[in-house]
């Protein structure tokens, strides 16, 4: 997977609207752990809490270890759960708002 698209899947992601995430009926459709989560919000809160740059999003890449697409997933549910909101920049991006990063 190429590195440069994890900003954009995560850019994307974060203006996905939570149902878009909630009625796809596909039935690959991949349903991230409590543990999935909790990995992606450890690595969220190592880098600062937002992702708005590429070397940020390599970073949460490099600390999960989860493809674009698993990143994506989880990233929507986080969304569905409120702990992730849009970065407050024009650049896009997400900010967590929960655990240590709760403001």
């Amino acid at each position: 997977m190429k590195l440069k698209t994890i900003p954009s899947v995560l850019a994307l992601s974060a203006l996905l609207a939570a149902p878009a995430f909630a009625q796809d009926t596909s039935a690959s459709q991949y349903v991230p752990t409590e543990d999935e989560l909790d990995v992606v919000r450890v690595a969220l809160t190592k880098i600062g809490c937002t992702v708005e740059t590429e070397d940020q999003a390599a970073l949460v890449e490099e600390y999960t270890g989860y493809d674009a697409a698993s990143l994506e997933a989880i990233v929507d549910l986080l969304r569905i759960y409120q702990e992730v909101v849009d970065a407050t920049n024009d650049t896009g991006g997400i900010t967590l708002v929960s655990g240590d990063c709760a403001v």
